[in-house]
Order: structure tokens, then C-alpha cells, then sequence
């Protein structure tokens, strides 16, 4: 575990990982077939697909933060970074790969991660790594790899990593030297994201049709669900809560400080940048969005947060896990249900499902050929 400092050891996962996340969790993909006449190319459509997370214009989140005494007890027979947990078709998943994505999932969370929960999301990370390995494979042997040309390979990379146009003037090799990564592993990385996402629309995406009977047959099934609640627009300040008792008072004394500087008209996004404990809102200025009574497991951050005016900040709120302070910068009343206001996202919800289902089936289909030998207890289920 001592090699978990190693920057150097965590630097050789970088750009892969970097690269991966732009189509992590897309593991879709059935049987090949030609495209017909009239269709779009498969590859114009994957350089327009919109990721689950793309990659930051700073390149993404450093590997070396990664915290290895908070993972210590997910896999104690991983010893160093190498340690492979999955071998599929001559490739590997190690616990180092592995590692970096999952921390980087917990620390987007909203409150402090438990052992079990790290266990869980661990798991998932390596089954979806799986997943991802299988669609490469099994393009692999379809072809996929020659018929993509270096040139198509370029232009998805400046289509999917906005920094490249914005920042770099679409010079992709100024850009890998500016984030100190490696150019050769870039564009290799870069294009199995590309014969990914090219798998997945020649096969699967392509053939999902959703009729308007169905969004229509879905809005009546499920109509509750979309009469739109109060909501308010809400940023915050979470000072997380220590076990120590003095730090705790520590903790609480930092917040009556904020609490105080915020009386005396001081701006609450920028306190927020500088001391919020949440990483994730810290980059947004605090910012929640729109937020219901429901999106919160307890009701006193909510409540707190609604009964404020708009432009007005709150007392100290006392949650479990943390301290809050809160301000509310806009409000939306109630609006009962209509369909034309959802009719997009109702489709967007039953195309999902249709994609979800292919996903797995299809999944299922590729482990039953490729062979895949796991290691170690990370897929034991408590």
C-alpha cells in the first residue's frame, strides 16, 4: 500500500483514466451489422454524443489525491497499484485503475463516505470497467480499430475536450504537453473511447424508437411524479462535523465566524469558495441550483432554506453530518402537471430504459463469450 504515494506510479494511470471518464458508465453495444442507406455515419454520431462526465478543461481531477487509508479496507490483498483484479481477453482491470475512479466518485459525494459505502462504489467501478473492456474486445474483433482513420480520431478528440478549441487553439499536442501527459497514449486512449461510443451507436442507439404513445402512455402511469413542487435556488456553506469534541468546537466556531461576516455584508460566494468543505460546490461558488423539501435526506437544511426570502442567508443549520449556512437567491411555486412541459424528458426517460436494457443484455451476451477471470474478494457481496 505504501506504493499509494507514489506519484510517479499514479502518473502512468493518468491520461487513461482522464481519457476513459469521457464515456464511463456508456457500455452499450449488440451484434454489427452494415449501415443503410440514408443512415448517418456512426462516427459523426459518436463525436455529437454527449458523455456521462467529460473531461475537465484542466484534464481532469490528480490521480495522487488519491487518500489509500480510506480504501485500506476494500481489498486487503491488494498490496500495490499492479495488483490486477480482472484479466479479460489478454487485457487487465488493476486495483491502482480502479482506485483512482472510485476515489474520484466518492469525493464528488456530498458528505463523508463510510467504509461500506467505498466497498459499494468500488464494485461498481470495476463492474463497469468490465463492461467497457468487453465492448472493446469484442469491437476488436469486428474490426473496429482499422476502420477508424487517425484523421476521424483527431477530430473526436477536439469535439469531446472543449479546452483543446477554447483554451489551445485546437492544437491537441499543446494541450497534452500543458497537462504533462503522455501524446502516443492520448491518441490511443482517445480512440477506443471513439470505437466505444461507435459500437454503441451503430448497434444499440440507433435502433431505440420511442412513439408517442408510449411518452403518453408513460406521463398517465406516472403523472404524480411530475406536478412540480416549490423549489427555491439555494448556495451553501457545509463545515463538516468532527468526532474529537474540541475539533468539533473548532468546527462550529469556523462557522459563527462565516456566520458573522455574512451579517456584516461580506459576499457569501465568495466566503464559500474559500471555506466550504464540499470540493464539489466549492467550484461553483456554493451553488446548489434548484432544490425540494424532498432532495435532502433530513428536513432542516430544506426547511431552513424555505422559510428564507430571496436574496436572504440563514442561521447555523444542524445536520447529523455537518453544519450549514444557506441562501436563497430565487423561488418557484407550485405548477401542477402538463404534459407538453415534459414531453422531452419523458422520452429521454423510456429511451434510457430501452438503452439500459440493451446494455445489459448485451453484457451479459459478451461475458458468456469473452472469458473474464476475476481475482481477489472485491466482488464478494456482504
Amino acid at each position: 500500500m505504501k506504493d499509494l504515494n507514489s506519484r510517479r506510479s499514479i502518473k502512468t494511470l493518468h491520461i487513461k483514466l482522464l481519457c476513459m471518464a469521457l464515456v464511463f458508465g456508456l457500455v452499450l453495444g449488440c451484434g454489427g451489422r452494415r449501415r443503410r442507406k440514408g443512415e448517418p455515419d456512426p462516427v459523426d454520431l459518436a463525436e455529437k454524443t454527449r458523455p456521462e462526465r467529460a473531461v475537465s478543461e484542466h484534464g481532469g481531477d490528480d490521480p495522487s489525491a488519491v487518500d489509500p487509508d480510506a480504501w485500506r479496507g476494500v481489498l486487503e490483498e491488494a498490496k500495490d497499484l499492479d495488483y490486477v483484479l480482472v484479466e479479460i481477453e489478454g487485457d487487465s482491470i488493476t486495483w491502482g485503475e480502479a482506485l483512482v475512479l472510485a476515489d474520484e466518485r466518492a469525493r464528488r459525494m456530498r458528505q463523508p463516505v463510510s467504509l461500506k459505502m467505498r466497498k459499494l462504489i468500488f464494485r461498481e467501478i470495476v463492474q463497469r470497467l468490465i463492461a467497457r473492456k468487453l465492448i472493446l474486445a469484442e469491437a476488436k474483433e469486428l474490426g473496429y480499430n482499422e476502420s477508424i482513420s487517425d484523421s476521424r480520431v483527431l477530430k473526436y478528440i477536439r469535439s469531446k475536450v472543449p479546452a483543446i478549441n477554447k483554451t489551445y487553439n485546437g492544437d491537441i499536442e499543446k494541450f497534452v504537453e500543458a497537462n504533462n501527459l503522455d501524446y502516443n497514449r492520448f491518441l490511443k486512449d482517445m480512440k477506443n473511447n471513439l470505437i466505444h461510443e461507435v459500437y454503441m451507436v451503430t448497434n444499440v442507439t440507433q435502433e431505440i424508437v420511442v412513439s408517442p404513445r408510449e411518452i403518453r402512455e408513460y406521463y398517465e402511469k406516472n403523472k404524480d411524479k411530475f406536478h412540480e413542487k416549490a423549489q427555491v435556488h439555494m448556495y451553501a456553506m457545509t463545515l463538516f462535523k468532527k468526532a474529537d469534541p474540541q475539533a468539533d468546537a473548532e468546527v462550529l466556531a469556523k462557522a459563527n465566524m462565516i456566520l458573522k461576516k455574512l451579517d456584516d455584508g461580506e459576499d457569501f460566494e465568495k466566503l464559500a469558495r474559500e471555506h466550504t468543505d464540499d470540493n464539489e460546490k466549492r467550484e461553483k461558488d456554493g451553488e446548489w441550483g434548484w432544490i425540494r423539501r424532498g432532495d435532502f435526506a433530513s428536513k432542516e437544511v430544506p426547511d431552513a432554506a424555505f422559510a428564507l426570502k430571496v436574496g436572504g442567508h440563514s442561521r447555523i443549520i444542524i445536520t447529523k453530518p455537518a453544519y450549514w449556512i444557506v441562501k436563497v437567491v430565487g423561488k418557484k411555486a407550485e405548477k401542477a402537471a402538463d404534459i407538453r412541459d415534459h414531453w422531452d424528458s419523458i422520452r429521454w426517460a423510456i429511451w434510457n430504459e430501452k438503452r439500459d436494457k440493451k446494455r445489459s443484455e448485451e453484457i451479459y451476451r459478451l461475458q458468456e463469450k469473452h472469458k473474464v477471470i476475476i481475482h481477489g474478494s472485491w466482488g464478494v457481496k456482504e
